[in-house]
């Protein structure tokens, strides 16, 4: 499990696919006690220089040692050329929209609703079979329904080399929202 004790805003610009974002704070021992409610799964850091050893200690008086810690912040990382996944809002997507593809990983039967005009519609189930007619080119915001399921296939997507961001409230977040869908058909 990797921790990404920065703080909200830098996580949700980018992180390590699969970190949770658990930012630094005074009262990081007690959040991170209650959370992993007794269990010792083996644990990551991810944070710049004074936010990862902050974190260091707090797991040191829990009794714990990550089993690795990156502080060198998200810019050295991705100058490595390793995997981000980035998050946006539906509202955020809308007003950068030209900036990305979305991808709505949503069930065809979840479709009735209405799909972003655009978007390209694959089943997350059927995803894996479908990355080579995905380009490597574009920046994909994955959605699904609220935000679960695109986080994951974020995560895996970024693992895969793509340039990903989930939509953090999906297609639940555009609704509400009140931003233009299409009948699938329309496209």
């Amino acid at each position: 499990m990797v921790l990404d004790v920065r703080d909200d805003q830098a996580y949700r610009k980018g992180h390590v696919p699969a970190a949770y974002g658990f930012p630094w704070s005074p009262d990081f021992p007690q959040q991170l006690s209650r959370a992993l409610r007794g269990s010792r799964p083996p644990l990551g850091i991810f944070g710049d220089r004074d936010t990862a050893a902050e974190a260091q200690k707090a797991l040191a008086g829990l009794g714990l040692s990550p089993q690795c810690v990156w502080d060198a912040g998200l810019r050295d990382w991705m100058a490595q050329g390793l995997p981000v996944v980035g998050e946006v809002t539906a509202r955020d997507l809308y007003r950068q929209r030209e900036q990305f593809v979305v991808l709505d990983i949503r069930e065809p039967y979840e479709h009735r609703s209405g799909v972003v005009p655009g978007a390209v519609l694959v089943p997350m189930g059927q995803l894996p079979h479908k990355l080579p007619s995905l380009s490597r080119e574009h920046h994909y915001a994955v959605m699904c329904r609220s935000g679960n399921r695109s986080l994951n296939m974020s995560a895996w997507l970024a693992l895969q080399g793509y340039r990903v961001t989930n939509v953090l409230d999906g297609i639940n977040g555009w609704l509400a929202g009140g931003y233009p869908l299409v009948r699938p058909e329309e496209g």
